[in-house]
C-alpha cells in the first residue's frame, strides 16, 4: 500500500469514527433529555457534548479580520477609480 492510499483510508477510517460519535452524541442527549429528574433547561447538543466536528467550523476568519479586509479593498477600488 502506497503512502497517498494509507492517508486515504485514514481520512475514510477517521470520518467513520467521528459520524459514531456523532450518532453516541445524539443517543446520549436523547437520554439526558428524557430522564425525568432533569430539574434545568439541557444546553445545546453542541456544548452538551463537544466532538472535534463542532470546532472544525470555528476555524473561520475572525470578524476583524473581514472587517479589515472590506477596509482595504475599499480602499483599493477607491484608488482605482481615481486613476
Amino acid at each position: 500500500m502506497s503512502f497517498a492510499e494509507f492517508q486515504i483510508r485514514l481520512f475514510a477510517w477517521s470520518r467513520i469514527q467521528e459520524r459514531e460519535w456523532e450518532k453516541v452524541r445524539i443517543l446520549a442527549y436523547n437520554i439526558a433529555c428524557a430522564s425525568p429528574n432533569r430539574k434545568k433547561q439541557m444546553p445545546s447538543i453542541e456544548k452538551f457534548m463537544p466532538l472535534t466536528l463542532d470546532q472544525k467550523s470555528s476555524n473561520a476568519i475572525s470578524d476583524a479580520q473581514v472587517q479589515r479586509f472590506l477596509q482595504v479593498s475599499k480602499d483599493y477600488y477607491k484608488q482605482l477609480n481615481n486613476k
